[in-house]
């Protein structure tokens, strides 16, 4: 997969949903360009692994779906990364079931994840990017927002209402 780092600035960055995936290759990128970097995600397993890899990683376990563990965690960040210059939003969840399959709970907890907790991080960070008076908040998306396939109704619903919070 290739990734391009946003600037080599070297400024601090917080990656949301890093422990894995495209958010870990993310992290990577930044830590070879020198970046100060954090990782946050909800599998402490998983982070765990990454800080063993990679020593000068930052990590912080946090739920997205909970204001309050975002409000912690972006506060955590920006004290012992020296603040927040760039924001990387790339937790997510997906389980793709047929409509008449998705209950209330998968539902509810999808955009909870894909699309409360991009708000949370944002409106939590935004502060802080704006006090540099620079910097940038990147959201992983997915074409699922718009062609509405891979992934479920409820993954197709939260992808497009961050495309439309972006």
């Amino acid at each position: 997969m290739g990734v391009r780092v946003l600037a080599n600035d070297q400024k601090p960055v917080l990656i949301v949903g890093g422990a894995q995936g495209i958010g870990k290759e993310i992290a990577e990128r930044f830590l070879k360009e020198g970046h100060r970097v954090a990782v946050s995600d909800i599998d402490e397993q998983g982070l765990s692994l990454l800080k063993k890899q990679h020593s000068e990683l930052l990590t912080f376990q946090a739920d997205v779906s909970s204001w309050e563990s975002v409000q912690q965690m972006i506060s955590a960040a920006e004290r012992e990364l020296g603040g927040i210059a760039h924001l990387v939003y790339s937790a997510g969840m997906t389980k793709s079931l047929p409509f008449l399959e998705v209950d209330f709970s998968l539902w509810k907890k999808t955009l909870a994840v894909n699309l409360y907790g991009l708000y949370y991080c944002i409106k939590a960070s935004a502060p802080y990017i704006c006090e540099r008076q620079e910097g940038s908040i990147v959201v992983i998306g997915s074409g699922s927002a718009i062609t509405g396939s891979g992934g479920g109704i409820q993954y197709y619903a939260s992808k497009a209402g961050a495309f439309g919070l972006m």
